[in-house]
């Protein structure tokens, strides 16, 4: 589900201002520990499994690389709604008292990346993926083209179908049963069909 009132280009600028402030808190708090582990409440403190400095470490690594993943656009919606949980979980932790109207424009914001999803410069989707796509994409052959290639491959399919006769007919010489053919024919790369079609002449006309 996308949001419909605001454009691809503001939804991907949105995204990119969200994941911008994931890591910037992000890295605050391996620059200012301490002052992370001021501001956490006791009773997390003392019920954690982890210590302290570990436990802001860890929150700063989960924002840090969702944020790098909205950046890039790669899994944008699973990493904005694990996000959001993530920040509305540390409001309610600390009781709402990092509530403030920063906090309450990020919230909002990662909640719009996590409607939209893909927009027009994820890695993930959008114009992006349509241009890989477009540059793994055959050219388009001209008409004028067409009729050679399409001789180039009836003579390859030609000379295919006379290689496998020769090769049946040379293989029935040697006193080899046709199923042992059959599947050296397959393992050498022919299709089925090719090969089906091979026997079949071979069975009506046995001079060819």
């Amino acid at each position: 589900m996308k949001i419909k009132f605001f454009s691809s280009i503001t939804c991907a600028i949105i995204r990119i201002g969200v994941s911008l402030s994931y890591l910037f808190f992000g890295f605050q708090h391996f620059v200012y520990t301490h002052q992370w582990i001021e501001s956490m409440p006791n009773f997390i403190i003392a019920n954690s499994p982890l210590d302290s400095e570990t436990l802001v470490h860890f929150s700063g690594a989960i924002e840090i690389v969702f944020g790098l993943a909205l950046l890039l656009g790669v899994y944008s919606r699973a990493s904005a709604v694990i996000l959001t949980i993530f920040t509305g979980a540390s409001i309610v932790i600390s009781g709402f008292n990092n509530l403030n109207p920063q906090v309450i424009l990020v919230l909002v914001a990662t909640l719009i990346v996590a409607f939209n999803g893909y927009d027009v410069v994820s890695l993930g989707g959008g114009e992006v993926r349509r241009l890989f796509k477009m540059k793994h994409s055959p050219m388009p052959v001209s008409p004028i083209l067409k009729p050679v290639i399409q001789a180039n491959k009836s003579a390859q399919s030609t000379n295919n179908k006379e290689s496998i006769l020769d090769y049946i007919k040379k293989e029935k010489a040697n006193g080899v049963e046709n199923n042992l053919i059959y599947n050296s024919l397959v393992l050498k790369g022919w299709t089925v069909q090719e090969i089906d079609k091979a026997f079949q002449d071979l069975k009506q006309n046995p001079t060819v």
